[in-house]
């Protein structure tokens, strides 16, 4: 499956060097996910790092020049003598950022799809890859990455560790060991979008709020009235703050997402017991002895 996946990918990205460039790194890492894909009937999952280091060389032959498609601009031979025009016309245009997607039927060959084709086949395959290119104006180099995004799962298909909710059939995240692209994947459409994006938000409105509320003037607000009422505003950022963390983390591996899952719970707690607070403070705001008896016993059975 692995080979199959990089002849595929070799012949997408063009592995064939031109006699314009001299490859001075070519770095490659697949991983293949839902290897029985093509049993079930599922969306096979791949995951692609690429980083290549190519020295342009000036190049005569301009046979090439005019208008290219997408496919033709990741092709070696085009990119050194594009840069080079780049070069000569304008330096600020020496960074380029292109977005490919492929689909192949089973098999069948990779194609490159184009604005026209929408709608993709229930027995397609499809690979989405993001191609940065940059070229340093003093050595001559090109570096290209290419980074191919992840798809949604099925509940079958995840590890144990992620089968949390049998009910949530569709649209899981893959594991992604990375936080970068755990960060990434809170502007996807997944089954953690919702509960990201809902603690987020609140995250950060409770703490614009607290910023009002603790400037505003001693004759609106007393000092008393705001330590009471930081408890509560300090509790409210965390536990939204930490379930963000965690709804967004909980797919990069094993081992962070207990440890976030532990600080999720964590910040419940605290937001139990600045919750508290307050209201035992006007609730017995005029008996000191059971407002203090109170509040010291919600603190220590909320820490406990």
């Amino acid at each position: 499956m692995e080979k199959d996946i990089n002849d595929a990918l070799n012949e997408i990205l063009g592995e064939k060097s031109s006699n314009g460039e001299k490859v001075l790194e070519d770095t490659t890492s697949v991983q293949v996910k839902n290897p029985t894909a093509r049993k079930t009937g599922e969306q096979m999952e791949v995951l692609l790092m690429r980083k290549t280091s190519c020295l342009s060389q000036p190049n005569s032959d301009e046979e090439d020049a005019g208008a290219a498609s997408d496919t033709e601009l990741i092709s070696p031979r085009s990119r050194v003598s594009s840069f080079n025009r780049i070069g000569e016309s304008d330096e600020e245009l020496s960074n380029r950022h292109t977005t490919l997607r492929y689909r192949r039927r089973r098999g069948g060959v990779w194609r490159q799809v184009r604005q026209t084709d929408t709608i993709r086949r229930d027995d397609e395959d499809e690979l989405e890859v993001d191609v940065k290119e940059e070229l340093s104006g003093e050595t001559g180099i090109i570096t290209t990455t290419y980074e191919a995004r992840w798809k949604v799962l099925k509940y079958e298909h995840l590890p144990e560790w992620l089968q949390d909710n049998e009910f949530l059939r569709h649209g899981h995240r893959p594991p992604m060991p990375s936080f970068s692209d755990c960060f990434k994947s809170v502007l996807s459409l997944h089954t953690e979008t919702g509960n990201i994006w809902t603690h987020l938000l609140g995250c950060i409105a409770f703490f614009i709020l607290a910023i009002w509320f603790f400037t505003r003037p001693e004759n609106h607000i007393q000092l008393q009235e705001k330590i009471v009422f930081s408890f509560f505003f300090v509790g409210a950022v965390l536990c939204l703050g930490l379930s963000f963390a965690f709804h967004t983390l909980s797919c990069h591996s094993i081992n962070i997402g207990r440890l976030f899952c532990k600080l999720d719970y964590m910040g419940i707690s605290l937001l139990i017991v600045g919750s508290f607070i307050p209201w035992i403070y006007y609730g017995f705001y005029c008996r000191r002895e059971p407002k203090i008896t109170y509040i010291a016993m919600v603190c220590v059975l909320g820490v406990g």
